[in-house]
């Protein structure tokens, strides 16, 4: 099999490159879960169960982010926001390493940017026509980069902006397509007939590569062959990452730092060897509970002129 390997290089974020494929109106849940995923590659973060103590004689396990504290607070432009709130919910831990729960980081990442309303002594509710964190955040990202434009509704009281893809969005977004026809396509078959190729399109879909998290096995028959350099390259990230045994600090401007081979076939966690795929179930469930008890213990959604 011969596939032509793409002539441009991605460089869009996992969180932009979703709602770029959704559209504006793309939930938060759906859009954090694979920004989480992304911090994990780029910062070398590890996903890990604890035990919380509950109630005099109960347990229960909950996810938590084991952090690299290698990784910096400004792990590629498009982390920025996640990885200050992961730090800031950390900054009271000890050691070399912190944890902070999945739970509450999302928990954070969806209510920072939306308007809190009060509705009696004990009960409080959220206005999500003030913020969100697609419209707060990833909507401002691509709209500066050229791909999405600002439509503002004529009506002041209940309105809200409307986004349309630009002519460049447009290109993007087939780009996109294309990437994820090939990954989820010939891409499963390449990677193991013709690993040079393999190597060279993960290098220039990147973070698009996230979108498609069931493709981690196919990842991982990188790390068996040792005629890929993928053992070498491992070496060098985490020399390059300050000896530490995890990858993915010091990243560049997409975000991937070390070879992309290299950091999105890695072991992220919970479980010993779970990489991309073990991953994105783990966080996926955390992020939908979250967003389920804030619209259930807490009163949820307010539509505005409600």
């Amino acid at each position: 099999m011969s596939v032509e390997l793409p002539g441009f290089r991605w460089t869009l974020s996992a969180p932009e490159s979703q709602v770029l494929l959704t559209s504006a109106e793309t939930e938060d849940p759906w859009v954090l879960k694979f920004a989480l995923l992304e911090l994990m590659v780029v910062g070398g973060h590890r996903l890990e169960y604890v035990s919380k103590p509950r109630l005099r004689f109960f347990s229960r396990e909950m996810l938590v982010i084991n952090r690299n504290v290698n990784a910096g607070k400004d792990s590629g432009s498009d982390h920025a926001e996640l990885a200050r709130k992961l730090i800031e919910l950390t900054e009271r831990g000890s050691g070399t390493q912190q944890i902070v729960s999945v739970e509450a980081l999302a928990t954070a990442m969806f209510t920072d940017n939306v308007r809190r309303v009060r509705v009696s002594v004990r009960g409080t509710r959220w206005d999500w026509s003030s913020g969100s964190y697609v419209r707060s955040i990833v909507l401002p990202a691509l709209e500066e980069k050229g791909l999405v434009q600002r439509i503002e509704s004529r009506l002041v009281v209940i309105g809200k902006p409307r986004w349309e893809l630009t002519n460049e969005g447009l290109k993007a977004l087939e780009e996109l397509r294309t990437l994820m026809e090939i990954g989820r396509g010939p891409f499963r078959e390449l990677v193991r007939t013709d690993r040079e190729w393999a190597i060279q399109f993960i290098g220039l879909a990147g973070p698009a590569l996230l979108l498609m998290p069931e493709i981690a096995q196919d990842l991982r028959v990188l790390n068996d062959d040792p005629g890929t350099g993928f053992q070498e390259s491992l070496m060098n990230a985490r020399i390059g990452s300050g000896n530490d045994e995890r990858i993915g600090a010091g990243v560049g401007s997409n975000g991937f730092g070390a070879p992309e081979h290299v950091a999105m076939g890695g072991v992220f966690g919970p479980g010993l060897y779970d990489g991309l795929d073990g991953a994105y179930f783990a966080i996926s469930e955390t992020v939908d509970r979250a967003w389920d008890l804030l619209h259930r213990s807490v009163g949820g959604l307010i539509i505005a002129g409600e």
